[in-house]
């Protein structure tokens, strides 16, 4: 899919475009993000398994939890109603609706009026990613890698700023204007993290990185994408009905299967814990690997 300039749209605007969001089930993931691909059916074959995704409905929800998420986070203290700090949160308001004039106008006035501000350097660090964060389509894999690259640079940096709930949300906002953009690049084994897919999965859209596999030819028999395909269907459907895969990922490529397990480790320590007694449940040698390198 190759995504068209917007021109003069912010990258929320454009997403309001092309994303369906639906609200998300702890407040901080963005699980039913589902692009619309404005009549075109989204190519995903029959091993995809997966519906047609449905226009957008709702996509104002992203924006609002990020702000309402920001707001809770970044309450000003009763105690402390500084000067500093509400230009502060200024910034920080302006960032995470990803508005590149506010947020410089907002970073420069704090800037003049508080030049020894702590926060200022992680700030106009995120600016700069939003500024550079237009909606486009890459050319090739190297601008996709850049781009991606420069996400990744900033993640500590937006979970200083925002806090690590509200971090997630926004990020997901870059990976999600990164995937879009990287719909028409093909899979290349050498450049498997650009493709649309893992962005995907990063922004924690579980739907649309199912169909991105989808569109991968012989996807079953590449260790890459079978694993992404595992990881959004685990998602999707849970453990027992991902099985399958997850049997191939251990024949195709043991590592990636391991890798895949280790990361699904991050969720909360009740979810962790059922997935384990599952996976012991379902093949006891595999549970015995995946404690050892966990």
């Amino acid at each position: 899919m190759v995504v068209p300039r917007h021109e003069g749209a912010t990258p929320l605007e454009f997403l309001f475009a092309h994303v369906q969001v639906q609200p998300p089930a702890r407040n901080v993931e963005l699980d039913d993000v589902a692009v619309a691909h404005h009549g075109q059916r989204p190519v995903g074959g029959s091993e995809c398994g997966f519906p047609v995704l449905q226009d957008n409905r709702g996509a104002a929800a992203v924006a609002a939890s990020v702000l309402n998420q920001t707001e809770t986070a970044m309450q000003l203290d009763i105690f402390e109603h500084s000067h500093e700090v509400i230009l502060r949160n200024d910034v920080i308001e302006a960032l995470a609706r990803h508005d590149a004039s506010a947020a410089r106008a907002a970073c420069d006035r704090l800037a003049f009026e508080c030049p020894v501000d702590e926060s200022l350097g992680d700030m106009r660090a995120l600016l700069k990613i939003v500024e550079r964060s237009g909606p486009r389509s890459f050319a090739n894999h190297a601008a996709l890698k850049e781009a991606r690259q420069t996400v990744e640079g900033v993640e500590t940096v937006a979970v200083r700023i925002f806090g690590s709930e509200v971090a997630p949300q926004w990020l997901g906002i870059m990976w999600a204007t990164l995937a879009l953009g990287a719909g028409a690049l093909h899979f290349r084994a050498d450049d498997a993290d650009d493709h649309a897919a893992p962005l995907w999965l990063r922004a924690r859209n579980w739907k649309a990185a199912a169909q991105a596999v989808g569109t991968i030819e012989s996807w079953r028999r590449i260790p890459a994408p079978l694993a992404w395909m595992t990881q959004a269907r685990l998602h999707l459907l849970g453990l027992p009905a991902t099985w399958p895969l997850i049997a191939e990922l251990g024949w195709l490529s043991p590592a990636r299967l391991v890798e895949l397990l280790g990361l699904e480790r991050r969720g909360r320590q009740r979810d962790i814990v059922e997935r384990r007694k599952t996976l012991r449940d379902l093949h006891p040698g595999l549970y015995a690997q995946y404690m050892r390198v966990r």
